[in-house]
This record gives C-alpha cells, sequence and structure tokens, in this order.
C-alpha cells in the first residue's frame, strides 16, 4: 500500500524553530540581568567603601573616651556580678575590635589572630589571643578583670 503523505523530521517545522530561539532568547536575557545586578551589587559596595571619611585625631579621640567609657561601665557590671567572664570576654572583644575597627579603617570584626599579629602590636594579639580562650570554652575562662585592664590600657595607648 502506498500513501501519498511523506512524513518530515519534528524539527523541520517552523513553529519548533521559533520555541527554540524564543527559549535561547529568554535564558539569554535572565543571564545578562543576573550578571548586571550582581555587577551593580559589587559596585555599590566598593564605592560605599572608597567613600569613607577620613577621621582626624579628635574624632579618633571622641571614639576613645566613648570605648573607654564602655569598658568601665562593663567593668562595674563585672565587679556586680552582673554578667560572667564569657560574656565579658565578648564584649570587650567586640569593643575593642569595634574601636579599632574606627581608628584604623580596616575591618576588625572579622579579622583572625594571625592578621592581627601582622600589625606587630603585641599587646592587641595577647588581649585578643586570651579573649579567644575566654570567649570560646568555658575551661579557660579566668578573671575577667585582668581582661577589662589590659583593653583599657591598649585603647588608651593606640596610636
Amino acid at each position: 500500500m502506498e500513501f501519498s503523505v511523506s512524513l518530515q523530521d519534528a524539527l523541520f517545522d517552523d513553529k519548533y524553530l521559533y520555541i527554540i530561539l524564543i527559549s535561547l532568547l529568554l535564558a539569554s536575557l535572565i543571564c545578562f540581568v543576573t550578571f548586571c545586578f550582581i555587577r551593580v551589587e559589587k559596585t555599590a559596595r566598593v564605592v560605599a567603601v572608597k567613600k569613607a571619611p577620613d577621621k582626624t585625631p579628635e574624632m579618633i579621640e571622641k571614639k576613645r573616651v566613648e570605648t573607654l567609657t564602655r569598658l568601665n561601665d562593663l567593668d562595674n557590671k563585672y565587679k556586680r556580678k552582673e554578667i560572667g567572664v564569657r560574656e565579658t570576654s565578648t564584649i570587650i572583644s567586640i569593643t575593642v575590635r569595634d574601636f579599632l575597627s574606627y581608628a584604623t579603617g580596616k575591618e576588625m570584626d572579622c579579622s583572625t589572630l594571625t592578621e592581627m599579629y601582622k600589625w606587630n602590636s603585641r599587646d592587641l594579639t595577647k588581649l585578643i589571643g586570651c579573649l579567644y580562650g575566654a570567649e570560646f570554652s568555658k575551661y579557660s575562662a579566668k578573671d575577667a578583670a585582668n581582661f577589662l585592664r589590659d583593653a583599657k590600657k591598649l585603647v588608651a595607648a593606640w596610636r
């Protein structure tokens, strides 16, 4: 038996070609838009970091006084037994790192002890090293009064 109709390949029809082209176009558009959003977000962060205002010695001194006041308040809370050694050590670390970030312009909240060691500040690395033990291990938590004393000395002497 003979047929009068011959079958064609599925992709031979124009509608399949249009579907494939539109799909490729949409995929390309999605990739392009995603790339643009990522690029804009990174650029915005870089611009924000580059436009940080220069700090005058008066501004740093004001921050130093604020930090020392915070440490004195923390010292009073610790002496009244309102907070423990671990909490005190954590707050000391945050407070000192905040001051150093402000004074130096470097991100100190993410810095490791090894990165701080490169600054050649023996007092800083000693203090942060002691605070690590007190923050992360309940067995090595000693007297926080010594940490507070060292933190106050460090902040007062930092130049």
